[in-house]
């Protein structure tokens, strides 16, 4: 018999407010999906999102990117029903 995990809710944020959360900028969090440090979300024409959970993640297993401004109170703005994955990013 095999144990479910539970799924962790997305916590998606426009770029703009991960880059706010994160404490960097809009580009650095546009590089970080690019590289596929973080996956993007497609939420409209030219709007993308990306899961806040996933910054809290690479900040902790990356030692040389630190939070700087914002930390976990920061708000979230949930779009997780309105959300498309971006082409090319795995889910």
């Amino acid at each position: 018999m095999s144990q479910s995990h539970p799924t962790p809710t997305r916590r998606l944020a426009y770029i703009a407010r991960g880059a706010e959360y994160a404490g960097k900028s809009e580009r650095t969090i546009v590089r970080w999906v690019e590289k596929g440090l973080l996956k993007g979300f497609k939420v409209g024409p030219n709007k993308y999102a990306v899961d806040l959970n996933e910054i809290d993640r690479l900040i902790k297993t990356h030692p040389t990117i630190k939070r700087q401004r914002f930390g976990p109170d920061a708000q979230i703005i949930d779009l997780s029903n309105v959300v498309l994955p971006v082409e090319g990013v795995e889910q």
